[in-house]
């Protein structure tokens, strides 16, 4: 078995479709099961906005876990713009698996996401170029990526290209201009070390191990449910246009009362207002969009308030009526929305385009779940489901 450990549910989501992609039985959990028969098993920790401590705490716990289920080999999913508690989760993988070098790969080149020289480059433009570094609560005021690992006790951090030595008790982040580099660094892991990074990285370490690819991202058609609910908490100007398409297709736009936003007065009876007007599209509709959609919000504590307000509306929206398809845009937002549903366990079916993966929940059989990066793409053919 191989078991990923990922900071949030989307990268969750992403690597377990890489895992289908390549033939893979994969399921997802939010903590470690006794028992498991799957080939690829993944672990969101739900780490990336909580405290250092608490993602120490359960980043060691999951690796314990896992130590007794007896997993082939392990791999630590990071966002790919290094946000979150990368240091401090990676002190818990050495301190639980014995281990003492760390190589992390954080670029996706293949999304144009490479490092040269210590900087991070986003399509060719250095990242604080780029709308991708003004994500709220992640603003960056350097594009160097050591600048990016906060400092943790008794672990050092390097910058290494092709050649240099992986030093032990260190972060080494390597250079990465192509692919071809990955997977030169995929092929420096070995039993002492553990690999850290993202998509691309795990994708040339299944190259590597012999597997192979079995099937295609592209599909020709969507088969979902009669009524689905989609949640958008991200404020990337993409997500806001494809709201904007999505009313050209018939879709119900069930928007944040403008009270919720401008104060936080009377909270209860806003929030119980929204989810009456989700509950009232959803019986009229068969595809309704529940959305902030609002400009960036700066304030980090805000837009947690913001997600909470949403979430619970949500939830509040889904104890009355029934859906078939839940579909979540941004990685904060599904971890408030599952988190206040109550969405553990879910079995990965079908990769409906890089990183945006359809589930079923384990717990609710009625019930498919899809999520989707907020800076990634939908599928070219959201619209032409059946």
């Amino acid at each position: 078995m191989i078991a990923i450990i990922a900071d949030d549910f989307t990268g969750a989501a992403e690597l377990s479709g890489l895992g289908l992609r390549y033939g893979l039985k994969v399921e997802i959990d939010t903590i470690v099961p006794k028992t498991s028969d799957v080939d690829l098993l993944v672990i969101s920790t739900d780490t990336r906005l909580v405290t250092s401590e608490e993602a120490f705490k359960r980043v060691h716990k999951a690796v314990e876990s896992l130590n007794d289920l007896g997993v082939k080999w392990f791999f630590k999913k990071i966002d790919s713009l290094m946000r979150g508690q990368i240091s401090n989760e990676i002190s818990a993988l050495l301190s639980a698996s014995g281990k003492n070098k760390v190589l992390c790969i954080p670029a996706n080149p293949t999304l144009g996401r490479t490092i040269k020289d210590g900087t991070y480059f986003v399509k060719g433009k250095e990242l604080l170029q780029t709308n991708l570094s003004k994500i709220p609560g992640f603003d960056y005021s350097t594009s160097n990526v050591m600048d990016f690992l906060m400092p943790s006790v008794g672990l050092g951090k390097c910058y290494i290209k092709k050649g240099d030595e992986i030093i032990p008790d260190s972060i080494c982040v390597g250079e990465v201009s192509s692919f071809d580099d990955v997977l030169y660094w995929a092929a420096k892991v070995n039993d002492s070390l553990i690999p850290v990074g993202a998509a691309d990285f795990f994708t040339a370490l299944l190259n590597l191990n012999g597997y192979k690819i079995k099937n295609s991202v592209e599909q020709p058609k969507l088969e979902l449910g009669e009524k689905i609910l989609f949640v958008f908490g991200s404020a990337y100007i993409k997500s806001r246009n494809f709201i904007a398409e999505a009313r050209e297709h018939g879709c119900c736009i069930s928007e944040i009362p403008a009270e919720l936003f401008d104060t936080n007065e009377d909270s209860e009876k806003y929030i119980k207002q929204w989810a009456d007007d989700i509950i009232d599209s959803i019986k009229t509709y068969s595809r309704v969009i529940v959305a902030i959609n609002r400009p960036y919000v700066r304030l980090d504590s805000f837009s947690h308030q913001l997600r909470n307000y949403q979430a619970t509306a949500v939830q509040k929206a889904l104890q009355v009526v029934s859906i078939n398809e839940l579909i979540i845009e941004g990685g904060a937002t599904v971890s408030s929305v599952l988190n206040k549903v109550g969405i553990k366990e879910m079995i990965p079916l079908q990769e409906l385009s890089h990183g945006v993966v359809r589930m079923k929940v384990k717990d609710k059989p009625d019930l498919h779940l899809t999520i989707k990066p907020g800076s990634y793409k939908w599928p070219d053919n959201i619209w032409d489901s059946k």
